[in-house]
């Protein structure tokens, strides 16, 4: 079971996630932790 845990490992994708540029990424996930916590 642990062996199959993803945390922290690099899964290479071709989503759409995986080819947004890396700056888009990082504003997204900051405002996304910015709505959670808010």
């Amino acid at each position: 079971m642990i062996d199959k845990l993803i945390l922290g490992r690099y899964v290479p994708g071709d989503s759409f996630l995986h080819r947004l540029d890396p700056r888009a990424k990082l504003v997204m996930g900051l405002l996304y932790i910015g709505i959670l916590f808010w």
